[in-house]
């Protein structure tokens, strides 16, 4: 089932920025293929080219092979926040301390330490698996960053409902802001939504079609005016 889910969520995506990017740029000529590897043997799970309105070849990547694990990522936070270890870790912690603190028979180590102890272990405890959830994210951002394009989109089969009152959902948002990254989710009700727009990037020397190991068949396909639909 979970793969049926992304393989509907990869679908649906393609069709929307196919057509997104015919409108965009007023063309049916829009090369859309699939599992498209770089010359540094990174893969884009799909590339949108086609001619922008200044007559230049204009590349997108889409990046869906991460969904399913971001997915799970924020509806588990959405629901359940942090792991409920940190209580039974702050729990034995604080009964440690106790015995620790009548041993040495001063009521400060028996009233005050555990009670300082116990809060510290919870404090650190939330914050470094909050910079590890955080760090996941981080790097399926920079993954994404490794697929040259002139704008990239990450798409996730997670309904936008996901994202409201959630903190890792709006870091996430803020991870791929950062780095010039559209997101799309696409919900149970096959509704695809534009969570963030990528930042357009204009490639340094050439374009960025002379990444891509089949740079000859894709831009024989543009200047053909040939149109290659997946589905």
């Amino acid at each position: 089932m979970p793969a049926q889910h992304e393989n509907n969520n990869e679908r649906l995506t393609l069709k929307y920025l196919r057509d997104h990017y015919a409108v965009l740029y007023k063309t049916a000529n829009v090369f859309v293929d699939q599992n498209q590897a770089t010359k540094r043997g990174h893969v884009a799970n799909a590339i949108f080219a086609c001619t922008d309105s200044k007559n230049s070849f204009f590349i997108a990547s889409l990046h869906t092979q991460q969904s399913e694990r971001l997915a799970k990522l924020l509806i588990n936070y959405k629901k359940n926040g942090l792991s409920k270890f940190r209580f039974l870790l702050a729990f034995v912690v604080l009964i440690a301390s106790l015995l620790a603190g009548k041993q040495l028979e001063h009521w400060a180590f028996v009233f005050i330490m555990p009670v300082v102890v116990t809060i510290a272990t919870f404090v650190i405890h939330s914050l470094l698996e909050e910079k590890g959830l955080k760090r996941k994210i981080n790097k399926v951002a920079d993954q994404l960053k490794k697929q040259p394009a002139n704008e990239q989109w990450l798409s996730m089969s997670v309904s936008s409902i996901c994202f409201r009152n959630n903190l890792m959902a709006s870091y996430l948002l803020h991870s791929l802001e950062a780095r010039g990254i559209g997101l799309v989710t696409v919900g149970k009700r096959s509704k695809v939504i534009v969570m963030q727009r990528p930042k357009t990037t204009v490639c340094r020397k050439g374009d960025f079609i002379s990444h891509y190991a089949s740079e000859t068949t894709i831009r024989k396909a543009l200047l053909n005016e040939q149109y290659l639909k997946v589905a």
